[in-house]
């Protein structure tokens, strides 16, 4: 699924968007308060819930996000890493922050703003890092049960110090 869902219309429907947005600019400051706009373009820290269909792994993260234009265009990662528009189609977010999108490469996110500004969690400048001694520490991922999954998330952070793009 590409974009979110809109959560006050069933799945079926089918919205016009020049006569909704008609109808929003000439319902008054009320539905104004309603619209993704809510979310000013900047920085957000955010819950995001992964899930790869083809492997099954399944990772929740807090990262710091991007919005512009009330759309989420860019998920940082703590190595410098980031997700954008060469990845996903910027999906536009809901009143309540939240959004879901499914990657070109078929990776689910579902994406939840918490607030404003940085989580503090990642690195301005993309950086290619080189292997230094504790990458192998990388490979070990205690709070996951099913060690098949640990394994899978292992290898996306450690390929992830390899590259400026992840998830790998």
């Amino acid at each position: 699924m590409l974009g979110c869902r809109n959560k006050d219309q069933s799945e079926s429907s089918t919205v016009n968007p020049i006569t909704s947005s008609l109808s929003r600019s000439n319902s008054g400051a009320e539905d104004n308060e309603d619209s993704s706009e809510e979310y000013l373009d900047g920085e957000y820290c955010a819950s995001i819930n992964y899930y790869n269909p083809d492997t099954g792994t399944q990772s929740s993260y807090t990262l710091t996000v991007e919005v512009s234009g009330g759309e989420l265009v860019l998920i940082h990662w703590p190595n410098g890493g980031w997700l954008d528009d060469s990845h996903f189609n910027p999906p536009t977010l809901e009143s309540d922050g939240s959004c879901e999108f499914t990657s070109y490469d078929g990776k689910q996110y579902d994406i939840q703003i918490e607030e404003e500004g940085s989580c503090g969690n990642y690195s301005k400048a993309p950086v290619i890092e080189e292997e230094k001694e504790g990458d192998e520490n990388l490979l070990e991922n205690t709070e996951e049960e099913n060690s098949e999954e640990a394994e899978d998330n292992a290898v996306v952070k450690y390929n992830c110090l390899k590259r400026t793009i992840c998830p790998c």
